[in-house]
């Protein structure tokens, strides 16, 4: 690019391109690349597709022990009554009354966690999810008892 001084300005102009060069008909048009790098067009199946089975891991697939099978619902029950209480801490029209109400729920599912849990194994998930959920209500507790949501 050249730099231009503007008490010049007969070479402001913008320069002239040289026309482009037209495409040459040597090599083939983009619709035949197009063509052969899509390959042979195959003609529809008018079949359903092939159903693969799924393959799950072999610990999915076993069927759980009546034991895990309770611990499990135990969990969930801990879990959706930390739902119910987080919904009532959201609610400005929830009363600390009720608030109470759902913490004593609370400490009812965390002593059956705490039960239930203690048979599985360290590193099992539904023990650690357990485990989490249990520090959570624990830790809920003294939060309201200590004045916090009053």
């Amino acid at each position: 690019m050249k730099i231009v001084s503007p008490s010049q300005p007969d070479e402001l102009a913008p320069t002239q391109r040289a026309p482009a060069a037209a495409p040459s008909e040597t090599g083939p048009s983009f619709g035949e690349v197009l063509e052969q790098a899509a390959g042979p067009s195959s003609p529809p199946t008018s079949g359903a597709p092939a159903i693969r089975p799924i393959s799950r891991p072999p610990h999915l697939t076993a069927s759980c022990p009546v034991a895990q099978q309770g611990v499990a619902r135990q969990v969930a029950a801990g879990l959706d009554a930390l739902d119910a209480y987080r919904n009532a801490l959201a609610d400005p029209r929830t009363s600390l009354r009720e608030v109470a109400d759902l913490l004593s729920d609370l400490e009812h599912a965390q002593q059956a966690l705490g039960e239930g849990v203690a048979d599985l194994a360290e590193h099992h998930p539904l023990r650690q999810i357990g485990e989490q959920a249990s520090t959570v209500i624990i830790a809920e507790k003294a939060r309201f008892d200590g004045g916090i949501y009053s």
